[in-house]
């Protein structure tokens, strides 16, 4: 590269380019701290407005389209056009195996349909929205986009310092028959715990079964940004049910009975002082009693919110996940963990007093 055409920098090394320029290297913070950052795995990219959408693709390796080939069998010499592989057009690499009937989305119509739902969202109901973060898991062959929500805690919350940032993401997996989903991730600063909500009013999903526009992706997304009034309502109900500590134990045994051999399972649950022999459940109450991370606050001391905080820090944190932490951010978005936290929220808002 010529010298006049290298990054102006000072003496010291700094570069003098406006930090707005595509060109800088000067950080300029967003919207995302450094926790954000650590919860976000695979290859990720926090997302500037200058950059297309090519750029931003392209920054974790995800500017290609699905190219897809019906099912040959070289020994046989048979083709099966009903079973497709998918593979990225950039390097050949394989996807999943899918029916005949999925309809392709490319990564780049997927980023524009929720390019055009947050300029339509701006106008709406949200002041402030924008896209933060484009990230792909390699190994699982999601790619997912998310925005940061702002502003949506109580003064109630803020005062005692138990508030929670809300991620609205968006998820397209290339690798499993699963149906694109909109989400939010509710994230409890104090703890780090993180749970996907569940969209109650609405449907988050868009199967692959037919074509799809932005309209479909807008109706999903708005569903999932209404459910985070619908989370801070369901964590200060939490927050206002008493609950000891015999009771709190009581609620984690009767849903994790599973975990519990036959023979003690009626005995422990009913009398939740009573030594078990269940790994989870030990786990579990020793977290809940001992080890709370923001236990110390009044928002989670002898109230239904400890018990749920203490699930969601175990799901979070030690719950045993195979293959990484790649593996548990797949699993906490749409797998067997999202599920438990699910589960568990709806149980314990059965027991929440009117």
């Amino acid at each position: 590269m010529k010298l006049q055409d290298s990054m102006p920098t000072t003496v010291t090394g700094l570069c003098t380019k406006d930090v707005e320029d595509p060109g800088s290297e000067t950080f300029r913070p967003g919207k995302l701290t450094r926790a954000d950052a650590q919860f976000f795995q695979g290859e990720k990219s926090e997302c500037r407005d200058w950059q297309s959408s090519e750029e931003q693709l392209s920054s974790i390796g995800c500017n290609w389209k699905v190219v897809a080939e019906p099912l040959h069998s070289q020994r046989f010499n048979r083709t099966h056009p009903n079973i497709v592989h998918w593979y990225q057009s950039n390097t050949g690499d394989p996807l999943g195996q899918f029916s005949d009937a999925r309809h392709i989305i490319h990564p780049i119509d997927g980023l524009n349909w929720y390019k055009d739902f947050i300029r339509q969202t701006k106008a709406a109901f949200l002041q402030e929205i924008g896209l933060d973060v484009v990230g792909f898991l390699p190994d699982q062959k999601i790619l997912y986009f998310a925005s940061k929500l702002t502003d949506m805690n109580p003064e109630r919350l803020k005062e005692v310092g138990d508030t929670t940032d809300f991620f609205l993401m968006f998820t397209i997996n290339y690798m499993e028959a699963r149906a694109m989903k909109a989400s939010i991730w509710a994230n409890e600063l104090v703890c780090t715990n993180g749970m996907q909500r569940r969209i109650v009013d609405g449907n988050s999903t868009i199967n692959h079964r037919s074509e799809r526009n932005s309209y479909d992706v807008y109706k999903a997304l708005e569903a999932a940004v209404l459910e985070c009034k619908r989370h801070i309502h369901i964590k200060q109900e939490m927050i206002d049910t008493p609950c000891d500590e015999l009771q709190g134990r009581k609620y984690i045994r009767q849903f994790f009975d599973y975990t519990i051999p036959e023979e003690q399972r009626l005995e422990a649950v009913n009398n939740p002082s009573m030594a078990v022999d269940s790994r989870i459940i030990n786990q579990l109450e020793r977290i809940f009693i001992h080890g709370l991370e923001g236990g110390d606050l009044s928002t989670r001391q002898d109230n239904l919110f400890r018990v749920h905080s203490a699930v969601t820090q175990w799901t979070s944190h030690h719950k045993t996940v195979k293959y990484g932490s790649d593996s548990r951010f797949a699993k906490q978005l749409d797998g067997d963990i999202a599920r438990i936290n699910t589960k568990f929220t709806e149980y314990l808002q059965e027991k929440v007093t009117a």
